[in-house]
């Protein structure tokens, strides 16, 4: 039977009210809507695809996604956070990216979107050359380094607020970025116009939390958790009816007990907490908040479980992938593992605490140049980590047996980090190795340090005794006491009386 005609008697040979037909335009109804373009956009984009589009040049196509996307958001057919991630691509650290956006935003256009991107892009490098340490434990140096690219972030983001002006997404990393210098007018200036340009912003409402908790704001947990209630009553709990989206910031309070009960490493009380954020509804960081701490408590199994939902919930976190390249790592999985590594570096490539780690797992699988390779590119944004450091040297002393390539990054490693007492073990058998007279001093500072903390074994200790009287006394090293030294300027002084 020819396809027209089995097609004019399915369609107009049967009775109007048969089964058959209610079935067959049932069918035809769900194959319009998984099908319909809107709907297959609504899923997160590829942010690999997406970089891909930036490094061939194209550049009217990256327009045309990301407008799209905007405007499925504004047409209620998708979340914010689609928006976000789709944007969050942008923010990764990869060398390449940086002359493309440029040459993105000279293109004709008054959209805002490639100001955006590249603001993203350079938010990112920020926070990259800051670091991830606390701020009581980070440099002035390093802060110094953050500014200028937050400048060059603040300007895109400025500018893209001006040719968005129904998106609060710009407003939002605005606000980040005056959240982390310390600005509380900005953050507040940002958060009332993010939300007078979206009232519907999920992300901005979220950054703005961000800034009420107890490690930013300086409040007690307690005044913390009492203004973030106060936001969520004033700012969200009255949009909840006809914007469900915001539901999971209902469990942001809940989110900062269990982190201050994870700053204060009390990982066991954090976990009621972290499961009770997801009472309010799912989101990603919640969940991968939990996975993380499950790891740390050894629940390898179950932390890969809810890390894989997290990534059913926001796929393509690096985050996410790194944690699971953790968990699979202490299952014996290290084939897996590395793969999940790679998946993270893939989205955010000079990002040192990545690549230390990938690097670690190479050198596990005894890949030892592609391991030094890695830490090299760590070291981009990674120069003052003193994991990172103190890594390359220990590769360089104790797999390719070169302490003097070793010394310049064991050294530097001490000075970031004095009181880690392997790093001055390695440091000291570094010396040790070329003969060199500063070993005394390194393992006897190392001998020192093993006292307060109660941390080294008794052989390394044994060993590290050893070393240092062989050196003092078969290598001469003697000469270089501080009291020897002061007897032969007194020897030299004394004919002058």
């Amino acid at each position: 039977m020819p396809h027209n005609l089995l097609h004019n008697f399915l369609l107009f040979n049967m009775p109007r009210n048969s089964p058959a037909i209610k079935i067959l335009s049932l069918w035809l109804g769900l194959l319009i809507f998984f099908f319909s373009p809107d709907v297959v956009k609504a899923e997160f984009l590829d942010r690999l695809e997406l970089l891909d589009h930036l490094r061939q040049g194209h550049y009217q196509q990256l327009e045309q996604i990301l407008i799209h996307q905007e405007r499925l958001y504004q047409s209620k057919k998708i979340p914010e956070e689609h928006v976000e991630a789709t944007y969050f691509a942008f923010a990764n650290s990869a060398a390449d990216l940086e002359e493309k956006l440029n040459e993105w935003v000279q293109q004709p256009s008054r959209s805002g979107t490639a100001q955006l991107a590249r603001g993203m892009y350079y938010w990112n490098i920020g926070w990259k050359t800051r670091g991830g340490e606390y701020a009581a434990e980070t440099p002035n140096e390093r802060f110094r380094e953050m500014k200028p690219y937050f400048s060059l972030a603040w300007q895109d983001l400025l500018m893209a607020t001006r040719q968005k002006p129904q998106s609060g997404i710009p407003h939002a990393f605005l606000m980040s970025i005056a959240m982390s210098l310390g600005d509380k007018k900005g953050v507040n200036q940002y958060t009332q116009t993010g939300l007078d340009a979206d009232p519907r912003s999920f992300v901005v409402r979220w950054k703005h939390l961000w800034s009420l908790t107890p490690w930013w704001s300086g409040l007690s947990i307690e005044n913390s958790i009492e203004a973030i209630q106060t936001f969520l009553k004033n700012e969200t709990i009255p949009r909840l009816k006809n914007n469900a989206t915001l539901k999971p910031l209902l469990g942001f309070p809940d989110f900062v007990r269990a982190e201050m009960y994870r700053r204060n490493d009390k990982r066991e009380k954090a976990i009621p907490y972290y499961e009770a954020t997801l009472s309010h509804g799912r989101y990603y960081y919640y969940t991968l908040r939990l996975g993380q701490n499950l790891y740390f408590l050894d629940q390898d199994n179950e932390a890969l479980k809810v890390l894989t939902a997290a990534l059913k919930e926001r796929p393509q976190v690096a985050e996410v992938y790194d944690y699971r390249a953790r968990a699979l790592e202490s299952l014996d999985r290290p084939n897996e593992a590395l793969a999940e590594q790679a998946r993270a570096i893939a989205l955010d490539s000079l990002e040192p605490g990545n690549l230390r780690r990938y690097a670690w797992r190479l050198k596990r699988q005894h890949r030892l140049e592609e391991a030094e390779r890695t830490l090299r590119q760590a070291l981009t944004f990674g120069s003052h980590d003193h994991i990172v450091v103190g890594n390359l040297g220990n590769l360089y002393l104790e797999d390719f047996n070169d302490p003097t390539r070793a010394l310049p990054y064991l050294k530097k490693a001490v000075l970031l980090k004095p009181q880690n007492s392997w790093y001055l073990l390695n440091y000291g058998w570094a010396l040790s190795k070329i003969n060199d007279c500063q070993g005394v001093e390194a393992l006897q500072n190392y001998q020192f340090q093993c006292k307060l903390d109660n941390s080294c074994t008794s052989e390394n200790l044994g060993w590290a005794k050893r070393t240092s009287q062989r050196l003092i006394w078969k290598c001469g090293c003697w000469r270089e006491h501080p009291s020897l030294k002061l007897l032969g300027r007194l020897i030299k002084w004394l004919p002058n009386l």
